[in-house]
């Protein structure tokens, strides 16, 4: 299946105790003696009543997102708060990362403050957890008077790799040796990471620095330097995830040698050449048709377009049959590309056959006694190349008359299905269309109750489909 080539560390997509977010996900927020010093405001307190209220997520937007505003009586203040009660906002806990307190429950809770509007926030994205397991965080709180001056810098360098056989990613251990300079505050330091990967720079000047990973050219990361804030008697765990570096560039040329622009290129295990759906990494060339693959694993791949068959009908890819590097139609002429540890290879450049000559293919919907079904959604999957099951679809007009974009030498699967009055689907069956011509008398009827079309689903997710 297709994959999207990601950082191993996940990414936080809510603005911290600000407003409601679109989804969710965590970084994770460090040990306490990081968070802590990270943090605007630092308390245990009591929820006592919480209301519904909306906040917009993005300033100039008149998009509102509901949250929930929990009233606290402040039991202990650390940083950041100097009333006995404040109002701590998060989300409505569906996906938006608010935290789910319940009335009358003892917290410590880590939470961002909103000056514009003078209320915090908080989301389970935070060290923000019940006095009960917050003991690790209470410790260091209540021992920071005692600690020396001065701030720890940590963290680790693990190597991780892509198995494109399986789709798994998997940690093949950590990196010793590898060089960590550190600058800031008008200071530079160096340090290496030991056996485990692990590094450590201690009573260090608190202030703002550059955390940079020195690594060999068979691997990268994806941010090889990063910054990071440290707070007196505080600390910042910077840690690295690093993959192989094998590298593919080149450019997509028409038949006439000209760039493409915009093609979705396919990378797959040469193993995986006779499979229907072979695992893939991609990328998508630029407007002058230059391409770059990166962080591929050692191994022996097939490149081109159209080779997994998730090419949608908007696709550029969509107006040409698969094709495989240097230029060929068949994998049994492709050239196999070999990738070590760390290979680049450049000006690997795909020559493509040919655009497909363009169609038109429309018809129209109609319920059996003959009635223009007005507005019918209709759906065309490409059966001949693509992966079955993905469809584009159009809307019918008043009359029933839809129409769409095809090309010569490839067949489509048409099916359309209407709202009643009620709210249910009805559908119609699949017509096939012919590979060639156009085609501007389809029928379909929706003859059928109900929304789910079995027959569909054996003709669309079917696993077999043509080769070139």
């Amino acid at each position: 299946m297709r994959t999207v080539i990601i950082s191993t560390t996940a990414v936080l997509v809510v603005l911290l105790g600000a407003s409601a977010a679109f989804s969710c996900s965590c970084i994770g927020s460090g040990p306490p003696c990081q968070s802590f010093g990270n943090t605007p405001a630092v308390f245990i307190g009591t929820p006592l009543e919480v209301k519904q209220t909306t906040e917009k997520l993005i300033a100039g937007e008149d998009r509102q997102f509901p949250q929930r505003a929990f009233i606290f009586r402040i039991d202990e203040p650390f940083r950041g708060v100097n009333t006995a009660q404040v109002e701590v906002r998060t989300g409505m806990g569906d996906g938006d990362c608010g935290y789910n307190f319940k009335l009358g429950e003892r917290y410590l809770v880590y939470a961002s403050f909103n000056a514009a509007n003078g209320f915090y926030g908080t989301n389970i994205c935070t060290r923000t957890r019940p006095v009960s397991d917050a003991r690790e965080d209470l410790d260091y709180i209540s021992g920071l008077k005692d600690r020396e001056p001065g701030a720890t810098l940590s963290g680790e360098i693990r190597r991780y790799r892509r198995n494109l056989e399986t789709e798994g990613i998997q940690q093949v251990g950590p990196l010793a040796n590898i060089k960590i300079s550190v600058k800031g505050e008008g200071r530079s330091y160096t340090t290496r990471t030991d056996e485990q990967g692990r590094y450590q720079l201690t009573k260090l000047e608190p202030g703002q620095y550059v955390v940079r990973a020195e690594l060999p050219d068979e691997l990268s990361t994806y941010d090889s330097e990063r910054k990071t804030k440290l707070n007196d008697r505080g600390c910042s765990v910077v840690s690295f995830q690093v993959m192989d570096n094998g590298r593919i560039n080149g450019r997509v040329l028409d038949a006439d040698g000209q760039p493409v622009p915009k093609m979705m290129l396919d990378l797959i295990p040469a193993s995986q050449a006779d499979s229907t759906r072979p695992n893939s990494m991609y990328t998508e060339a630029d407007v002058e048709g230059w391409y770059e693959l990166k962080f591929v694993p050692p191994g022996t791949y097939l490149l081109g377009i159209r080779l997994n068959g998730l090419n949608g009908p908007e696709s550029v890819a969509t107006a040409y049959p698969p094709s495989y590097y240097p230029g060929v139609l068949t994998a049994t002429e492709a050239v196999v590309i070999t990738i070590g540890e760390g290979t680049v290879l450049r000006d690997v450049n795909l020559r493509l056959p040919p655009r497909l000559v363009k169609r038109v293919i429309s018809g129209k919907v109609i319920f059996p006694d003959g009635r223009a079904a007005a507005k019918a959604s209709v759906a065309h999957s490409e059966t001949t190349y693509a992966a079955r099951g993905l469809a584009y679809g159009v809307s019918a007009d008043e009359q029933g008359n839809f129409s769409f974009e095809g090309y010569e030498g490839i067949s489509y699967y048409v099916r359309a299905h209407v709202n009643d009055s009620n709210g249910k689907q009805r559908h119609a069956e699949p017509v096939a269309v012919p590979t060639r011509g156009a085609v501007t008398n389809l029928v379909l009827v929706i003859s059928e109750p109900n929304g789910t079309c079995d027959r569909c689903r054996n003709l669309l997710y079917g696993t077999n489909r043509s080769k070139p």
